[in-house]
């Protein structure tokens, strides 16, 4: 019923990237979001709004699940795995784990209510000096072995390098 969004149940989907806010900026949160069009957020990885922590949420539900000891002013590698399972979906996130795709216990993980996206964006704000937050090294992969895209010197106002790997040719991207 959600045509041309992501989130079918039984697939994974493995996003990571570096984010750091950018020092002297007092951004209140920075981060991706996922968002399905004219429905809203469905998921936020980042530093939730308010605090200083890394980890995730889905906007007005409960409390974002963050991960202890973590600090967003301290550059870092963040690795969520995303399980799309009837109901509702299990996400996991790890702070600089030592592989790509870890196998070790997350460091934040809950289940969240059903999440559909067809769009990705990168976002902070809410402060009075604000200069952002930095993002490099995007990565979406999914869990089987097909098409992945990765983004190279992603930086505002800048040109970046997408590639596109293990896709078949004349085949949509």
């Amino acid at each position: 019923p959600n045509t041309g969004t992501l989130g079918k149940d039984g697939t994974t989907l493995w996003i990571s990237f570096d984010c750091q806010r950018t020092p002297g900026s007092d951004d209140f949160y920075g981060g991706l979001h996922l968002n399905r069009q004219w429905a809203g957020h469905q998921l936020f990885i980042g530093s939730p709004w308010g605090d200083t922590k890394w980890g995730f949420e889905k906007n007005f539900v409960g409390s974002p699940e963050e991960v202890a000891n973590t600090d967003c002013d301290v550059r870092a590698r963040l690795v969520v795995r995303l399980d799309f399972e009837p109901g509702d979906d299990l996400v996991s996130l790890w702070v600089d784990p030592a592989t790509d795709y870890p196998t070790t216990p997350a460091d934040a993980s809950s289940y969240m209510p059903e999440i559909f996206f067809n769009e990705i964006y990168l976002q902070s704000g809410d402060a009075v000096n604000g200069t952002g937050f930095d993002f490099d090294n995007l990565v979406i992969a999914a869990e089987v072995d097909g098409p992945r895209i990765t983004v190279e010197n992603l930086i505002a106002g800048r040109y970046t390098t997408l590639k596109a790997f293990n896709c078949e040719p004349g085949h949509a991207v």
